[in-house]
């Protein structure tokens, strides 16, 4: 039920692109128990990420439904049984027979037995593989005529920075500033990979990247003008051998 596009076409790059969520396909034979339109199903697929799969010389392209299998997630949680499993939605209208659901899960396990085997044959060969899983976004979540949500520049930093998430991005063409600007005030990097050393490094670079917290802790002491929120903090730390205890606290009126 699983259907999928392989091709690798150059054996000397360590890298592998993916688009498993790119689908649409819905098998008729478990039509008549899907309980979700073709509209939503839609809205949580990421189509077209194919095209950019596509660019690479060494792909794997899903196109059935991540609502039929979700290649994505463990094989316990592959297929979505309950509105828990897929964002609210109910999966099927009655109960999925157990020879479809077995037979779900043995495509699952089938599927996997491919990519295993041209991982493993290309890392006889190389040190390491670069896998660029792609996944898109739909910023439209309330329908083409709808307003959109405004995930500004600004807004993305200041969640970016508040997680302490670094933001890598690939640009595959001559880079918008605005991803520039991302990439670098979240600490991360924007990265161009022209050629096969640019993609070599790109997994480095982001493994060897530290997450780094700092914390602000001022001596002092509630005083009866105080006349709003209070808070007494203690802060122990132990980091690589070094330990310290700090009493401080933060006040909001």
């Amino acid at each position: 039920m699983i259907y999928s596009e392989w091709h690798f076409g150059n054996d000397n790059i360590p890298l592998l692109t993916t688009a498993i969520h790119n689908g649409h396909h819905f098998p008729l034979e478990l039509v008549g128990f899907f309980g979700v339109d073709e509209k939503d199903r839609l809205r949580e697929e990421d189509p077209y990420t194919s095209e950019f799969a596509s660019l690479f010389p060494n792909y794997v392209v899903n196109y059935t439904s991540r609502f039929v299998v979700d290649l994505n997630r463990s094989l316990e949680k592959a297929v979505y049984l309950k509105p828990e499993d897929c964002w609210g939605l109910n999966p099927w209208l009655k109960p999925l027979p157990e020879e479809y659901l077995n037979r779900l899960y043995e495509d699952y396990d089938a599927w996997y037995s491919l990519p295993r085997y041209q991982i493993e044959r290309m890392l006889k060969t190389h040190p390491f593989l670069i896998i660029l899983d792609l996944h898109s976004y739909n910023y439209l979540r309330n329908g083409p005529e709808a307003e959109s949500e405004q995930n500004t520049p600004d807004i993305i930093i200041d969640y970016a920075k508040e997680h302490y998430i670094p933001i890598f991005i690939v640009s595959l063409k001559n880079p918008d500033p605005i991803f520039q600007r991302i990439a670098t005030e979240t600490g991360g990097s924007l990265l161009r990979p022209s050629d096969i050393d640019g993609l070599k490094n790109i997994y480095p670079i982001v493994k060897e990247s530290q997450e780094y917290r700092y914390v602000l802790v001022f001596q002092t002491y509630k005083m009866p003008s105080f006349k709003g929120w209070w808070v007494d903090v203690k802060f122990e730390v132990d980091y690589k051998g070094q330990k310290g205890v700090q009493w401080g606290g933060y006040f909001v009126p």
